[in-house]
């Protein structure tokens, strides 16, 4: 009787010690998963247009990285994050590449020729979606002529950076037109294309449109190679090294 008792005390201790132990971890559980950022696309309620999106598969441009809004960020916001995720400007921000653009990113860059990079650069063509809600208007629902620049030197950024990897880039020059007033809560693409390759200056040209075809806006840059730190992380970052994680476990180039 004293062995039975002794045994079932062992026992009753032993499930006392692992619920113990699985409350301890459910609740640790649910803090880390109150504590975890969490992400939604930012894509418009009535969908992409689907004339952008007829431009998109003729150019040849498939859709990179889906800009995500974040309800509980755990890191410094780039500009265009914060502008989505903080201030709630955006309402769309997508961004798109063609083929070219892509396989450049996934490529190894050693042995790589002046020549071949300016073929690939030439080649390459990146846009993006956006639409800005009334959180960015200037006057009378009509875009902010800076935040318009803006978004239009990130594309360009963006363009040139994905060229540039493991580089870096920098805007050194931007000229630009306004042509037409930008309206919030309106969709426009964006697009900028490569017109000149040095080594180290990358020039790129491009425009906003709307839906008809409409040119909204003009501009030219040229933006330079700069040594930035290698430990960014951003969303768009992680897009980029998971491509790149995938290249080097299939050894594709």
């Amino acid at each position: 009787y004293m062995g039975n008792k002794k045994l079932f005390s062992s026992k009753m201790s032993g499930l006392i010690r692992f619920g113990f132990g699985i409350a301890c971890f459910w609740a640790g559980w649910t803090v880390a998963e109150k504590n975890r950022p969490k992400a939604t696309p930012i894509i418009p309620k009535d969908g992409i247009s689907s004339r952008f999106q007829q431009i998109l598969n003729g150019n040849g441009l498939h859709l990179f990285h889906q800009f995500q809004r974040e309800t509980n960020p755990k890191r410094d916001l780039h500009w265009v994050n914060s502008f989505i995720t903080r201030d709630h400007i955006l309402d769309a921000f997508q961004l798109y590449v063609n083929k070219t653009t892509s396989n450049w990113v996934s490529r190894e860059k050693n042995d790589i020729t002046l020549e071949e990079e300016k073929e690939a650069y030439l080649n390459s063509k990146c846009s993006i979606v956006y639409k800005v809600n009334n959180n960015g208007q200037g006057n009378d629902n009509v875009v902010h002529g800076g935040l318009t620049a803006a978004i239009f030197d990130e594309l360009i950024g963006i363009h040139g950076f994905l060229l540039a990897l493991p580089k870096g880039v920098a805007t050194a020059h931007l000229d630009m037109q306004y042509l037409l007033p930008i309206k919030v809560d309106q969709q426009y693409l964006a697009t900028t294309e490569v017109t000149n390759y040095d080594g180290r200056n990358i020039f790129l040209k491009g425009n906003i449109v709307d839906e008809d075809g409409n040119k909204y806006f003009e501009g030219e840059s040229r933006c330079a190679k700069v040594d930035w730190p290698t430990n960014t992380t951003t969303p768009l970052m992680d897009t980029i090294r998971s491509i790149s994680k995938v290249r080097n476990e299939t050894g594709k180039s």
